[in-house]
């Protein structure tokens, strides 16, 4: 058997590495000298640009937050509307088709044209008819 010597010994390295990251408007301590170091007023500089960005930054967020907060009032009030006219909309209606109905009434007592009759009563129950489908259609999409 052979002797540990230096030849026969495995030998293993190990290598050590150091990383340094940095994210933000601002340096570290020294890189900050060394900025400072390559001419007198850098450093100010680099905290005057952090100071200015940061104000920006805020200002724009406060724009978005109004635009944001403007879109929903938007958005809240056509949903209004969408409902009023939608109401408006039934009542209206709701309305002619009664007088549709009153009058082939008037005209089934006096005697008058059936086929008017008919066809003012076929008016609103074809419309009944047609809002209860494309109510049907509607929902499933």
């Amino acid at each position: 058997m052979a002797k540990d010597t230096p030849q026969n010994c495995n030998q293993q390295s190990v290598q050590i590495r150091q990383e340094r990251i940095h994210q933000g408007p601002i340096p570290n301590s020294t890189e900050m000298a060394k900025y400072e170091s390559i001419q007198s007023g850098f450093a100010n500089r680099i905290m005057t640009m952090a100071e200015e960005n940061g104000r920006h930054r805020r200002e724009i967020e406060r724009i978005n937050a109004e635009v944001d907060r403007d879109n929903t009032r938007n958005i809240i009030e056509n949903d209004k509307l969408s409902i009023k006219s939608f109401s408006i909309g039934r009542w209206l209606g709701a309305f002619i088709s009664l007088i549709a109905i009153s009058g082939a009434i008037y005209l089934g007592s006096t005697g008058g044209s059936v086929i008017v009759a008919t066809a003012l009563v076929a008016f609103p129950i074809a419309s009944i008819i047609q809002s209860i489908v494309g109510y049907k259609k509607t929902k499933d999409d």
